[in-house]
């Protein structure tokens, strides 16, 4: 699943609205050592990423400075979360990140220890369109199988 993105023609593109992708099983062997590997969640300005992880077993150090799985919005290169650890215990994973446009997301190993690897599903829907109820207004997404789901709101 990883070869793509950790070889010579990396970052690997995903052009599907929803995917998911890593490296190794939970409880599997540990990833290997000097691993760099990217994955591109390919979306124009105009649409959302939703990134999560639904697992994570990724060496735990100070910063994640070490081992370390790095979400960047590709349009400005902000870093939206970089991790590291079990599962969200001690800070090791975040919920959901949420991004507009292309995000890039990058996977690096260092030459000792590690762990399992780490999975992470993303979904890609239309950024925003305008959901109007009565007296409310709130911005919302259209999901790729037709729904929409409201996002946030205001009186």
């Amino acid at each position: 699943m990883a070869t793509d993105a950790c070889g010579p023609s990396r970052p690997q593109e995903l052009t599907e609205a929803t995917g998911t992708f890593g490296i190794g099983a939970p409880g599997g062997d540990n990833y290997p050592n000097n691993a760099n590997c990217q994955w591109r969640i390919v979306a124009t300005a105009e649409q959302n990423v939703r990134v999560w992880f639904t697992w994570l077993s990724v060496e735990r150090t100070t910063n994640c400075a070490d081992d370390y799985v790095k979400v960047v919005q590709e349009s400005d290169g902000t870093a939206l979360e970089q991790v590291c650890g079990e599962n969200g215990k001690d800070g090791g994973a975040f919920d959901e990140v949420e991004a507009t446009g292309s995000v890039l997301v990058t996977f690096r190993s260092d030459f000792l220890q590690g762990g399992a690897g780490f999975s992470v599903s993303y979904e890609v829907t239309t950024a925003s369109a305008l959901c109007v109820l009565p007296s409310l207004a709130v911005l919302c997404r259209v999901h790729p199988w037709g729904d929409v789901g409201r996002l946030q709101g205001g009186l």
